[in-house]
């Protein structure tokens, strides 16, 4: 996940910490990394010393991914729907994957059953009794438009802000709406019954099967009132006062709210002050001394006029591309079969996060987006360290997050494997591999049996003859530090890590020299994530490759992973760009089985060219239309954003600094990754979710912005002004004055928690030197220290790490 850095203006964060009021704290005795994750990501910073080495920013980077990872233990979500009715568009075997549209995903209509549990009571089947008491079976069902899910930036949604979710441009078609009559009711008949739309009742004040054309009553309220009586109805919030001002045989005056309506026949309506319209169902006189007379009205909020094929009107004003299709049986008397009300965007539409749209005029359904569902997220940067070098940055491996140096240059052309010449990185397309320490910093080892897989960053070292007998230690990467896989190691020797073997052929001390043959589902040239995103690393040869078998890939006729950097055999010698291949796993875990992005390293076109990620092609994932969206800028950063449209929804974050060296983010989301689109009822209402928050860093001349969180405070008093606050220091301290302030000397670290207003805390992780702060942040990450007020603990390079108070 993404470490955030935050730049904001200067303020002490031990006096802003006293204007905090009381909020959660940490719990008495909690250990890291709980002590920090227990509030979210919201409730817990890294402070960093503005002149601090670069070794501390790498230290503070490591304790916020290993933050991360606890945090994203847990599934980010979408928001969840209450209330109403409402149904995902998904189906427990096929969700709703970033590129896909809704009938890649239902294929069927949406009725009260289905999907899922469907809408039971927006799309209820049921009984409709007409106006002569006759009783007919209807049902009622969506069929929804294939909406897609996708990335988009319109300015009249976010204005320069690309982000998932649905855009329907002016006039598409967004849904139909259907009632359909199992037996068919007469036209005739419909006038003054209560007819059900999509979970609500509709009053019909009025029908013609000539003209083919409806008039309904909206949340109506109907009563039979005498001459002579009053009543008061509530309509939406509004109250309404009624009483008969006049009553015939055939029409009525009624006195509402003090104002009197026209003359009145059964059927007709009249608008009234308040924006309701009243409409008259029956009328009964008893036309003769002292007979009674009746009349049966109804007050409805709104007015709703439907024609066959014609936009339908709303308080006589049409809305526009919302039409109703009536469909009439005329075998013998005419009769309703059909009613279909379709839905089409007037003016663009936008379903994304905090944008729902709802059905016009009858306000009865609606669509909304709530984010993706993504098991966790791995940040993976590609990006250069150097003028002549790209690395792998922040790569989370199986059991440590390191920079890699993969590739390297000069100023026109790529010359080798790792960081330069003389600290290489040892790859081979062969299962026989030569690590020569003279030259090779390290290697990667990877394992993958098409299900799971793992990448182990290693190095051989400290080369001896014994007996006669030459040896090596291997070694690897484990929370950032070398430690012993094999040690001593001579040929015939297997070294295992995990499920990763090798065995020994050769070891020269002399040369410095020592070859290695992969075992089962062993490679060299491959690299994978802890949550299993590949990468196919370069090696050097001077054979081009057969085909896609031995490259793993071919993208636009491009070999990925070969670099023919010593012949101009296969194509030419020190190429002057390379093909770094990143592949998604599937849904169901296959390694490599779904989409990808090829990043084509080059140079940028400074007056001296460094390097620099100069292109992306995109690779689909199964059944995608489209391999991704289009690389769109977020605001004015300089970032933009993609995402490969697969079953995992790889983020992709271009960063193109004016004048720097492009570089990319990737955001692996480890698993199944899809959207959360709901058809729901009006008054359904979506809450919570996560949306992958992270931990905030800053620079100790920003900590006021974080003032309300528990802080992790990294790098020592001479370097970092938090440190020193923390310390009762009003200056600087430095060397034998850190050592008087805190009993740390050469080669010691401490990490020591102290209390802050509102019931948070502060851990400082400092050492005396900037190596020593980092071995500080590995000891936090790694043993679990407590995180309590007034506890210390002391540790030196020698692996000593115990609490002192």
């Amino acid at each position: 996940m993404k470490l955030k850095f935050n730049y904001k203006k200067i303020g002490s964060v031990m006096a802003s910490a006293a204007m905090v009021g009381a909020t959660m704290g940490i719990a008495a005795a909690a250990s890291y990394p709980g002590a920090f994750t227990a509030g979210g990501a919201d409730d817990v910073a890294i402070v960093s010393g503005s002149g601090a080495a670069a070794s501390d920013f790498l230290a503070a980077t490591q304790i916020g991914d290993n933050l991360n990872a606890a945090l994203a233990t847990s599934t980010i979500t979408g928001s969840t729907p209450t209330g109403g009715d409402s149904v995902a568009l998904e189906k427990s075997s096929t969700k709703f994957h970033v590129g896909k549209g809704v009938k890649d995903i239902v294929t069927t209509a949406i009725t009260d059953s289905s999907p899922g549990g469907g809408l039971p009571t927006l799309l209820a089947d049921g009984l409709f009794t007409d106006d002569d008491n006759d009783e007919f079976d209807y049902t009622q069902k969506i069929e929804l438009a294939n909406l897609t899910l996708t990335m988009f930036e319109d300015n009249d949604y976010k204005e320069d802000e690309p982000v998932l979710g649905s855009k329907i441009s002016n006039a598409g078609a967004v849904l139909d709406y259907i009632l359909e009559f199992t037996d068919q009711p007469e036209w005739g008949d419909l006038p003054t019954a209560d007819i059900p739309l999509m979970g609500k009742e509709f009053y019909v004040l009025s029908s013609s099967n000539t003209t083919q054309e409806m008039t309904l009553l909206d949340s109506a309220v109907t009563t039979t009132l005498n001459e002579g009586e009053s009543t008061t109805l509530n309509i939406d919030g509004t109250s309404y006062d009624v009483s008969i001002s006049f009553i015939g045989t055939s029409t009525v005056k009624l006195d509402i709210n003090g104002a009197v309506t026209n003359s009145l026949a059964q059927a007709q309506t009249q608008k009234v002050a308040g924006g309701a319209y009243v409409g008259i169902k029956d009328i009964s006189v008893q036309d003769y001394a002292g007979g009674v007379k009746t009349v049966e009205f109804s007050i409805g909020s709104g007015k709703l006029k439907l024609v066959n094929n014609t936009d339908i009107e709303l308080n006589e004003d049409s809305i526009t591309d919302l039409s109703s299709v009536f469909t009439t049986n005329f075998d013998s008397t005419p009769n309703l079969q059909k009613i279909n009300i379709s839905w089409k965007a007037e003016d663009d539409l936008f379903i994304a996060e905090g944008s729902e749209v709802t059905m016009p005029g009858f306000e009865a359904v609606k669509l909304s987006y709530t984010g993706l569902t993504m098991p966790t997220e791995e940040s993976i940067k590609i990006k250069a360290s150097s003028d002549t070098t790209i690395q792998l940055q922040n790569f989370p491996l199986k059991d440590s997050v390191e920079d890699i140096d993969i590739i390297f240059g000069n100023s026109t052309n790529y010359l080798g494997v790792g960081k330069d010449a003389d600290n290489q990185l040892a790859t081979t397309n062969s299962s026989n591999l030569t690590f020569n320490s003279n030259v090779h910093d390290q290697f990667v080892a990877s394992w993958n049996d098409g299900n799971d897989a793992e990448s182990y960053l290693m190095r051989a070292t400290n080369f001896k003859v014994e007996s006669g007998v030459n040896k090596t230690t291997f070694q690897y990467k484990k929370n950032g530090v070398w430690t012993d896989a094999k040690t001593d190691g001579k040929p015939n020797d297997v070294v295992t890590i995990g499920n990763t073997e090798f065995t020994i052929n050769l070891v020269n001390k002399t040369a410095k020299q020592v070859v290695f043959t992969a075992g089962t589902n062993v490679k060299w040239n491959t690299i994978y994530s802890k949550e299993g995103a590949k990468f196919i690393l370069p090696w050097n040869t001077t054979t081009t490759p057969s085909g896609p078998g031995e490259v793993e890939l071919l993208i636009n006729a491009d070999d990925a992973g070969f670099l023919n950097a010593t012949s101009a055999t296969g194509g030419g010698a020190d190429p002057t760009t390379w093909l770094l291949n990143f592949i998604e796993e599937d849904k169901d875990d296959n390694i490599a089985g779904e989409g990808g992005i090829n990043l084509t390293l080059g140079f940028n076109s400074a007056s001296t060219p460094e390097v620099a990620v100069t292109a992306l092609t995109y690779m689909s994932g199964t059944g995608s239309a489209t391999t991704s969206g289009t690389s769109t800028e977020i605001l004015d950063t300089d970032v933009f954003r993609n995402f490969v449209y697969s079953q995992l929804a790889s983020e992709v974050l271009w960063n193109k600094p004016s004048g720097g060296q492009n570089w990319v983010e990737l955001k692996y989301h480890g698993g199944e990754t899809y959207g959360n689109f709901f058809i729901s009822s009006q008054e359904t209402v979506f809450t919570g979710g996560a949306a992958g928050a992270t931990v905030m860093s800053v620079k100790d001349t920003e900590s006021a912005s974080v003032a309300g969180k528990n802080l992790i405070v990294v790098g020592g008093t001479c370097i970092n002004t938090v440190a020193q606050e923390l310390l009762g220091a009003s200056a600087p301290l430095c060397g034998s004055d850190f050592t008087t302030s805190t009993g740390v000397g050469e080669n010691e670290f401490l990490v020591e928690t102290f209390a802050r207003s509102g019931g948070k805390v502060a851990t400082l992780v400092a050492g005396y030197q900037a190596a020593d702060t980092t071995n500080a942040a590995n000891a936090l990450t790694t043993k679990t220290p407590t995180i309590e007020a007034g506890v210390k603990y002391e540790g030196d390079n020698t692996g000593r790490f115990e609490a002192v108070q």
